[in-house]
């Protein structure tokens, strides 16, 4: 059956699940949040059991909650099965094979997949020496592309866009995809833009900041234009009813949203300093809640140290074969200050033995 599939499907890898960990294990792979979300969503969550037997119902009361949280309108939003489906709505609704769309590297591989899914080819824009923007080349790609896709701050360097930058690129001319699933941890949201650029897509989520990642509920920011062509292409029920509920409950509970911020954010700080001590590696600035880490010296490969890590107990990402990352460099997800205090204990005895 394999030559009745579609060839675009043979141009990107099958993506691999997690495997469950041992009890003990301390994850730093995957940028959750490590602590447990609001204790009012695990009660909404219990109060809706009863009605699994029913459909999700219209989430106009979540766009609503959505829509004063991030200070927009209702006709603004719309909500996916995490903001997976958003990317997935977008390819469907905007590209045409033999069509290009323009990505920043290194970046989230996601962009690339569902643009090859779509048939589309892929102009991918190498960042600047530490990481920098290469605004230039991005605004030369875009006069032919039909889609840009950008993420900030950016998974895995960290690093955001500043409002004269995305101004800049949206005003390119295609629809501009800004992907801010880690905005929560960062000093700022660059959604004010939607206000002046009709042809901006902001995906936002609920599985980082508001630790909701096993539920998978994510939603866009754009123009009503834009929401309702997304509107024609989006499954019926395509969110299950508890993740609507435990987004709406989490947006009732903002405080403790902000909290863990505030822990991530001084934890964050905490494991850069710690990092910055350790000899043979370089940690980079970062806006979200992970850092990336570079191996100084080229002969300590990021694979075998994410597996040596990984047979000591802790589970981060290797990045070596990411494109656009030149090196040995490793993704670490921003723990609590314990398990920050461990990993960083483990990587320097790592390093010492290598």
């Amino acid at each position: 059956m394999a030559h009745l599939a579609r060839q675009a499907i043979y141009q990107v890898p099958a993506y691999r699940d997690p495997e469950a960990l041992p009890m003990g294990f301390i994850k730093l792979d995957a940028n959750e949040n490590p602590y447990a979300p609001s204790p009012l969503v695990i009660s909404a969550i219990v109060n809706d059991l009863r009605f699994l037997n029913r459909y999700p119902t219209d989430p106009s009361a979540l766009r609503q909650r959505i829509a004063e949280y991030a200070q927009t309108a209702p006709n603004n939003i719309i909500i996916g099965n995490g903001s997976d489906e958003i990317l997935d709505l977008l390819a469907k609704a905007f590209l045409n094979p033999g069509e290009e769309v323009v990505v920043s590297i290194p970046t989230f591989e996601m962009y690339e997949v569902f643009a090859k899914l779509a048939g589309t080819n892929v102009k991918s824009v190498r960042m600047l020496k530490g990481f920098r923007w290469n605004v230039e080349a991005i605004l030369s790609a875009a006069e032919r592309a039909k889609m840009v896709v950008l993420c900030s701050p950016n998974n895995p360097t960290g690093n955001a866009l500043t409002v004269l930058e995305a101004r800049a690129i949206a005003d390119s001319g295609p629809p501009v995809v800004i992907d801010e699933a880690y905005v929560e941890f960062a000093e700022r949201s660059l959604t004010g833009l939607l206000a002046e650029r009709g042809n901006l897509v902001f995906l936002r989520t609920f599985s980082k900041a508001f630790a909701l990642a096993g539920l998978r509920v994510g939603y866009a920011l754009t123009s009503p234009e834009i929401a309702q062509i997304l509107y024609r292409v989006k499954a019926p029920y395509n969110v299950n009813r508890l993740a609507l509920t435990a987004a709406q409950a989490a947006l009732g509970d903002l405080d403790h949203m902000r909290r863990l911020v505030q822990l991530t954010r001084a934890a964050r700080k905490d494991l850069i300093d710690r990092l910055d001590r350790v000899d043979g590696v370089r940690v980079y600035p970062s806006e979200a809640n992970f850092v990336l880490l570079e191996l100084k010296q080229p002969c300590r490969l990021s694979e075998n140290l994410a597996e040596t890590l990984w047979r000591r107990g802790f589970a981060v990402r290797d990045c070596s074969r990411l494109p656009g990352l030149d090196g040995a460099y490793v993704r670490v997800t921003v723990g609590t200050r314990l398990e920050n205090k461990r990993f960083v204990e483990c990587l320097e005895s790592v390093l010492e033995d290598a």
